[in-house]
């Protein structure tokens, strides 16, 4: 939260690690991959605040900010302007960034994940975490969860260019 705005632990970040960590010698079953599922919200020149999934999604709505992934990191992110005139940059992760470091796990066939906070993970987010590890469960929150989130998501591109992902109507997750 002290420093600059940006992704918590982006999936190349993460992958990274792992690969150091095997190179150290530590047995494989021996790592596990933790999964926060939540993001921080910077206003400018200040340090940032952490916050939900859906704490995030609600002030995107409340600001009528619109949503980017990251192509590098998987994140999303969003820029609004307070009531106060602060300018605000948040990054956060959802079931595509969280799913991507979960997979992680499984093609490096490590020990297991590790989840924090249990109370910010929404269905979709658990529907993709089990999907991307090959889980036996899988199937059943897929029939709870749909596949993508109901909300607008833009990818950003290196040109500044964006293409929407998801026009859907927001809505927040409980």
């Amino acid at each position: 939260s002290g420093g600059s705005p940006g992704p918590v632990a982006s999936a190349p970040w993460v992958e990274k690690v792992i690969q150091y960590t095997i190179n150290q010698g530590v047995s494989r079953d021996q790592i596990i991959v933790a999964l926060g599922s939540y993001g921080y919200d910077w206003p400018d020149g200040q340090k940032g605040s952490s916050l939900t999934n859906t704490k995030a999604r609600s002030l995107a709505s409340q600001y009528g900010a619109t949503i980017y992934r990251n192509g590098d990191s998987g994140c999303l992110y969003f820029n609004y302007t307070d009531s106060s005139g602060v300018a605000h940059e948040v990054w956060f992760e959802d079931s595509v960034s969280l799913g991507q470091k979960a997979a992680l796990s499984q093609e490096y066939q490590l020990g297991g994940l590790a989840f924090w906070r249990l109370g910010f993970y929404t269905e979709q987010i658990w529907s993709s975490i089990l999907t991307n590890t090959n889980h036996p469960n899988a199937s059943t929150w897929q029939q709870r969860a749909p596949q993508t989130d109901n909300f607008p998501v833009k990818d950003a591109d290196e040109e500044g260019g964006t293409t929407i992902e998801n026009n859907g109507t927001f809505v927040p997750q409980s």
